[in-house]
């Protein structure tokens, strides 16, 4: 799209943002594979996660902080995705429209 559309400050903006998209996709895939690992190799040895019912004693091991860590993590990058994707739309559309119409209704 870069090369068919006039060039300005906003398309360039809009450019800058979607490079900075990529991190952010890499992030939730590594944090997303990360559980999901984590979550079979525990599943396969019988150690408890989330899934099943624990009692007190066995939530209060480390592997429940590890758990939490992770689901806060994930949860993290996923959100910062979010606004950055938004942040893309907000520019993309924003360089499009800026200057295509007129407030006056005529």
């Amino acid at each position: 799209m870069e090369e068919r559309v006039q060039e300005t400050s906003l398309l360039e903006k809009h450019t800058e943002l979607g490079d900075g998209l990529l991190p952010w996709a890499v992030g939730v895939f590594v944090t997303a594979t990360a559980i999901w690992f984590a979550y079979r190799r525990a599943s396969s040895s019988g150690i408890p996660s989330f899934s099943t019912e624990l009692d007190a004693a066995a939530m209060a091991g480390p592997r429940t902080l590890v758990w939490v860590i992770a689901v806060v993590l994930s949860v993290a990058v996923a959100a910062g995705s979010i606004v950055q994707v938004y942040r893309i739309g907000d520019s993309g559309a924003k360089s499009v429209w800026q200057g295509s119409f007129s407030t006056t209704g005529n």
